[in-house]
């Protein structure tokens, strides 16, 4: 099984495509060899375990991709799957006194998914 992305058209999206749209969103450099990842290089501190951090974060294909081609997910489908584990999180407060959402959970995946979403995109598991 895999998955396409499709434009408001229905056309299939080339995953490189997809993955230079995403780096630009994330503000992250694009790697032809690698898939985007939400954090940059230098977020993390220089020093091995620093490394290890920066090369242990999923990429986007293998977060959200992995629900569209295992689950079946669509874009709002991937979104309920990330509210349905934090659903007894969601609406409380941070000690700080904002609202716990997803938005602020996961930022950065919340902000390509409704992006997406804004674009007309629809997810689909393909064989």
């Amino acid at each position: 099984m895999g998955f396409q992305i499709r434009d408001a058209k229905g056309e299939a999206i080339a995953i490189n495509t997809l993955d230079k749209e995403i780096a630009v969103l994330w503000g992250v450099e694009y790697h032809p060899k690698n898939y985007a990842v939400e954090n940059s290089r230098d977020h993390y501190p220089d020093t091995v375990n620093g490394s290890i951090d920066y090369a242990d974060q999923p990429n986007w294909y293998d977060k959200i991709g992995y629900k569209i081609h295992s689950q079946g997910l669509s874009i709002q489908g991937v979104i309920n799957d990330y509210k349905e584990v934090m659903v007894d999180h969601l609406g409380k407060k941070y000690k700080d006194g904002s609202v716990i959402t997803l938005e602020s959970i996961y930022p950065k995946v919340m902000l390509l998914l409704n992006t997406w979403l804004n674009k007309g995109y629809t997810a689909h598991q393909v064989d």
